[in-house]
C-alpha cells in the first residue's frame, strides 16, 4: 500500500472528489492504524502516506487529465452550466399551470442559486423529495414526491 494507490482508490469512487476532503479521510485511516499491532516496516510504509498525499493526488489527478485513467464520470457542472440547468427547469415549471408546479417553480425561483454546487440534485434539474424545496412544500404537495 502506498500514497498514489489510496489516492487512486479514492478517486476510482469520487472522482470529483475535493483533494482536502479525500486527504481528511485518508488522515483517520492513517490515524486508526496506530492502535493496530503490525510489522515496523509496514507501519513506516501506512505512515509515509500523509507524507506523500499531495504529490499523489497531483499526479492521479493529472492521470485522469489525460486520460490515461478513465472515469466513468463526466467533469462536475460549472456555475453558468448550473444556471442554464436552473433556467431550463423553471421553464418546464412554467408551463404547468398546476398548483403543485407553480409552487415548485417560485420555490425554485427564490432557490439561492449560487449556493448550488454539482453535487446537489437541483443543479442537474432533478428536484429530489429529500431536498428543501420539497421539504418545504405544503402536506398535499409532498405526497405527489412519494
Amino acid at each position: 500500500i502506498n500514497a498514489i494507490s489510496v489516492v487512486y482508490l479514492g478517486m476510482k469512487k469520487d472522482r470529483w472528489i475535493e483533494q482536502s476532503e479525500l486527504k481528511a479521510t485518508v488522515k483517520r485511516a492513517v490515524e486508526s492504524t496506530s492502535n493496530v499491532r503490525m510489522k515496523s516496516s509496514r507501519r513506516s510504509r501506512i505512515s509515509q502516506i500523509l507524507s506523500q498525499f499531495e504529490n499523489a493526488f497531483e499526479r492521479v489527478s493529472g492521470l485522469y487529465d489525460m486520460g490515461a485513467i478513465k472515469s466513468d464520470k463526466g467533469k462536475p457542472l460549472d456555475s453558468d452550466k448550473i444556471d442554464k440547468n436552473i433556467n431550463l427547469l423553471k421553464n418546464k415549471l412554467k408551463k404547468d399551470n398546476t398548483a403543485l408546479y407553480q409552487h415548485l417553480y417560485s420555490a425554485v425561483s427564490s432557490y439561492p442559486i449560487n449556493e448550488l454546487t454539482w453535487k446537489d440534485p437541483l443543479a442537474s434539474q432533478v428536484i429530489s423529495n429529500k431536498s428543501t424545496i420539497v421539504e418545504n412544500l405544503k402536506t398535499d404537495y409532498t405526497k405527489a414526491f412519494e
